[in-house]
């Protein structure tokens, strides 16, 4: 009876983390995050005719044991890195994305 109990508990939890991981991954920006983005991007911009653009690059380690092994991306507009569950870790720079 305390195995089963054990494993149900387990279960529990894993699917209670997974539903959390999806929720966080699939949340959108609201209409205030993005003025406040552009804002952002806007204040980082030159003076006009200078000739400026916004760029980002993200840098993501695969390995806790190697640490030389990174992947990484440079975009003109959007960069974030995260964890697939099913594929690894990842980094994605303007819709495109890179896994370890």
């Amino acid at each position: 009876m305390r195995k089963i109990k054990f494993l149900v508990a387990s279960v529990l939890f894993c699917a209670m983390g997974y539903t959390g991981y999806t929720a966080y991954e699939k949340m959108t920006m609201s209409e205030a995050e993005k003025f406040m983005k552009a804002n952002i991007e806007a204040l980082t911009l030159d003076e006009p005719g200078g000739g400026g653009a916004y760029s980002c690059t993200v840098t993501t380690q695969c390995s806790p044991i190697f640490p030389n092994s990174t992947i990484s991306c440079s975009g003109d507009s959007y960069c974030k890195r995260g964890i697939d569950i099913t594929r690894g870790g990842y980094v994605e720079c303007d819709g495109h994305k890179t896994y370890c």
